[in-house]
């Protein structure tokens, strides 16, 4: 009979699961009234998978999720690295 409970090797799955829009998104779930430290791990997390690619990249960022960080400099740069508009 196998032990009640997660294994390690469940544990070590269920990030490689997790697409990284959807961590962007977990770190403080998407709420209007970010604070600024909210926003900067959320702009961290968008910068860490740049190299997605431009097409995924665009499609990330004009989600409903993201347009809080519209305005953010940070986000503008962003797009201009992956060779958006």
């Amino acid at each position: 009979m196998a032990p009640k409970g997660p294994s390690t090797g469940s544990n070590a799955v269920i990030p490689a699961t997790c697409s990284r829009p959807q961590e962007a998104l977990d770190i403080d779930g998407v709420r209007p009234n970010l604070n600024q430290a909210a926003r900067t791990n959320v702009v961290e997390q968008l910068q860490r998978m740049a190299g997605v690619g431009g097409v995924r990249m665009g499609f990330t960022l004009n989600s409903p999720e993201f347009a809080l960080l519209n305005g953010d400099a940070r986000v503008k740069a962003l797009r201009h690295q992956v060779g958006l508009p």
